[in-house]
């Protein structure tokens, strides 16, 4: 990309924040982001106690906040312009397609990654205070740059999802409840086919897993989700067409 497409990204992510932090409803920009951080930084560290640092699988397990932290904020991200009437404004601008698509998404990413970021940081200094003992407990340093790329590749990957479903959604809750269906079936998929996997297969799998070390965990956790989000990306890409939208 060119200087000047990322100077017109950059300009489309400084209106998102701008008008993210505006929002004065429990939902708003703020609300949001201090309830999960408070989530991450303070409820699950003490839930957890020293295993918040010590089990890597912990953290990991328990980056999921700051996914469905974004989940309304994506959801929004053209519907709710198509709702306030501004979607017109935007789209007749001179900024290009590519940088109005991907400010969105980067300003979502840049949301959840923050969230994230300050939840393992207040989480790091309320286990020290409830269950250090005296001693300085910090986070493995390559479980925390692994639990950190997993969480951008699943906040880029609940980022382009919602944009995606915004784009030709009439209000943000449409758009919500087609992401709400999504991973209703991500979740409910393994409760209805894992019983009906023969018994011998499953103790090959749990044979396979229990060998596998969280380093290998994450790394193919992580091959998966960029796939994903390439094929969003791209799908997004296919599905944002100007002309289409201001005629919505």
């Amino acid at each position: 990309m060119t200087a000047g497409i990322w100077t017109d990204i950059l300009s489309v992510v400084w209106k998102e924040w701008r008008e993210l932090f505006q929002q004065r409803s429990l939902r708003g920009g703020l609300s949001n982001w201090l309830i999960m951080v408070a989530l991450i930084g303070i409820v699950l560290p003490l839930q957890s106690g020293a295993l918040w640092v010590s089990q890597p699988m912990v953290l990991l397990v328990w980056a999921w906040p700051p996914v469905l932290g974004v989940m309304w904020i994506v959801a929004d991200s053209f519907a709710g312009e198509r709702e306030r009437h501004t979607l017109e404004t935007l789209l007749a601008s001179r900024l290009p397609d590519r940088a109005i698509l991907f400010g969105k998404i980067l300003m979502a990413v840049m949301y959840g990654l923050s969230m994230e970021l300050a939840g393992l940081l207040v989480g790091l200094v309320t286990v020290n205070l409830s269950a250090g003992g005296g001693e300085l407990l910090l986070y493995p340093g390559g479980v925390l740059v692994g639990v950190l790329a997993i969480s951008l590749l699943a906040i880029l990957l609940v980022s382009s999802l919602g944009v995606f479903a915004s784009l030709r959604a009439p209000t943000v809750r449409a758009a919500y409840q087609k992401m709400g269906i999504v991973f209703i079936i991500l979740f409910l998929a393994p409760t209805i086919l894992l019983p009906m996997i023969p018994e011998e297969t499953m103790a090959s799998i749990r044979a396979l897993l229990g060998g596998l070390v969280v380093d290998q965990v994450m790394l193919a956790g992580a091959g998966i989700l960029l796939v994903l989000d390439i094929v969003l990306l791209f799908l997004a890409m296919g599905r944002f067409q100007r002309a289409r939208m201001i005629l919505d």
